[in-house]
């Protein structure tokens, strides 16, 4: 069983301003987890990892990862790879990476996405809670790797455990990796206007997310390729 988010219409544009620090596997002072393949694993630096059925181990997090449409106006919006609770296909591989359409949309509700649950296990018995519990942040905020070379308008979220709230980040024309500060995190991330992120409020899901455009088309190709806090 997998963890969808159904999003709310979420619109505009928090500019981003973070501190560019380098991300390699030798600045110990960054506990970041770049997600590869189950081919290229270096456990001498730390476990992260996506295997063959979609399951992310980045670090002390894991849960099942995926890519999502949230489409409540039924437009012609595509997503590849395709994800429902069987899996997804093509099956999911590292880096976490998505593309697809999102059609015009006057509300703003389409949004496309991807992502990987925290604190879910990737087994359970029959009658078995499936769904992520989520894991409290610590440190100063979160970095994030990804690649987004259209430059589209894509924002980190977050969800809580409920899957009921949502706090975004706009880092569209930030250089990866991103520092987000844990208070820039805020449920309406597009004027600033909504309620900051609090650490001591579990996570369950950390996604990247592409909003839809009133009038125009909107092409994405993104990857999450890193994560981590400091």
């Amino acid at each position: 069983m997998q963890y969808f988010e159904t999003h709310s219409a979420i619109r505009g544009l928090l500019e981003w301003s973070s501190p560019m620090l380098p991300l390699t596997k030798d600045n110990p002072r960054l506990p970041v987890f770049l997600l590869y393949s189950p081919s290229v694993i270096d456990n001498s630096w730390g476990r992260r990892r996506i295997d063959e059925y979609g399951y992310v181990t980045a670090g002390p997090w894991s849960g099942w990862g995926y890519a999502f449409i949230v489409n409540p106006n039924n437009l012609n919006d595509t997503i590849s790879p395709s994800c429902n609770d069987s899996g997804c296909t093509p099956t999911l591989s590292a880096p976490l990476c998505a593309a697809g359409t999102l059609a015009a949309d006057t509300t703003y509700q389409s949004v496309a996405g991807l992502g990987f649950n925290l604190n879910q296990p990737e087994f359970v018995a029959d009658g078995g809670s499936s769904g992520p519990t989520g894991v409290t942040m610590s440190g100063k905020g979160l970095i994030v790797g990804f690649s987004n070379p259209g430059n589209t308008d894509v924002r980190v979220q977050l969800s809580d455990p409920t899957n009921t709230i949502y706090w975004c980040y706009d880092i569209a024309g930030a250089a990866s990796p991103v520092f987000i500060p844990w208070a820039s995190f805020n449920t309406a991330c597009w004027d600033n206007s909504g309620t900051a992120f609090d650490v001591s409020q579990p996570v369950a899901a950390i996604q990247l997310i592409i909003p839809s455009e009133a009038t125009t088309d909107v092409a994405f190709n993104m990857c999450l390729s890193g994560i981590g806090t400091y």
